[in-house]
């Protein structure tokens, strides 16, 4: 063999030794690098799990907590009567006459809770019933009305309706035993998800379904040989309907039967309906201030102008919410 065709051999050799000496320093360099880089992001994927499955956890602990303080007592029996004693009242305080209210049932529902049957039999205006419908919606706890009945065999004026209604309560096994629904001397929670709006329980009562608008009545000149036919006092026609919030503004409205018309009053402003011209002092839940003739008067909620009552002057200005302008 020739001189230069084994430096070519030995050129090869070199290079063949050279690219397999990389590849097995490359394998005992490098390789448990990888190894070691991959495990790491498998580590990291498991501990972003481990995190998720935390956070959910924490989720479903706060939702479990809320609906334990929104649950009546776990006791069947106690949570019936307490639940009971609680509609009776509301009912009461929204107007309600003739009222029944009975211990349904109690279902099971799960292996967690049971469901709370109270049933209610009263007879009641609209604007008392949408107010019942408004405190019961809005109060912080796990209810709902599984039947709600209204009959009315009148269709005129603001008929008295025949009202039939099913509350269910839940009640939590593992809920915090407890002798009373709210702590005593407050009122009822607010249940912070609720979002039933004042406008349109007013809106219902203001084009209520149940009777046709009164007739306008136009007075006759009486005969001679007969009385003059009694005058309508429109007052005795116009009803405080709804006070509400709105826009951060206090509003109420006045619903005139007679014209089927409303009149909206703000806090601060003069209106004029059904002949008498009045200054709104301040609106709250159920009521209105009036300054009218010099004297302050007290409209509730329900209630005709006619039907206002003066405030003591020891009274008028005292524990009453502040107008705003």
């Amino acid at each position: 063999m020739r001189r230069s065709e084994k430096l070519l051999l030995a050129i090869l050799v070199l290079g063949l030794l050279t690219w397999q000496g990389g590849r097995l320093f490359d394998r005992v360099m490098f390789d448990p690098i990888r190894r070691s880089r991959a495990q790491l992001d498998r580590l990291d994927e498991q501990i972003a799990e481990q995190i998720g499955q935390l956070a959910e956890l924490s989720l479903a602990e706060a939702t479990l907590k809320l609906w334990q303080q929104r649950s009546l007592p776990p006791d069947p029996l106690t949570a019936q009567r307490l639940y009971q004693q609680w509609l009776t009242d509301l009912a009461q305080d929204c107007g309600f006459a003739a009222l029944k209210v009975y211990p349904d049932r109690v279902m099971s529902k799960n292996d967690a809770c049971v469901g709370v049957l109270v049933s209610i039999n009263a007879e009641a205006r609209l604007d008392q019933l949408c107010l019942f419908l408004r405190r019961f919606s809005r109060t912080d706890l796990a209810q709902h009305v599984t039947v709600l009945n209204i009959d009315s065999t009148q269709d005129r004026g603001d008929p008295i309706l025949r009202v039939t209604i099913m509350a269910e309560g839940l009640a939590l096994n593992d809920a915090p035993p407890r002798q009373r629904l709210f702590p005593t001397g407050t009122n009822p929670m607010i249940d912070p998800s609720a979002n039933t709006s004042a406008a349109e329980y007013a809106n219902l009562i203001a084009n209520n379904p149940f009777a046709k608008p009164m007739p306008k009545i136009v007075e006759r000149p009486p005969a001679r040989e007969e009385p003059a036919e009694p005058e309508i006092d429109p007052a005795e026609f116009t009803y405080l309907v709804a006070a509400f919030a709105q826009d951060d503004q206090r509003q109420a409205w006045l619903y005139d039967r007679l014209n089927n018309t409303n009149v909206v009053i703000s806090p601060g402003k003069p209106f004029f309906a059904a002949g008498i011209e009045a200054v709104v002092r301040a609106i709250g839940e159920d009521f209105v201030l009036l300054d009218y003739n010099d004297t302050r008067w007290r409209l509730k909620l329900g209630k005709n102008l006619r039907s206002m009552e003066r405030v003591p002057a020891t009274e008028s200005d005292v524990n009453q919410p502040a107008a705003r302008e």
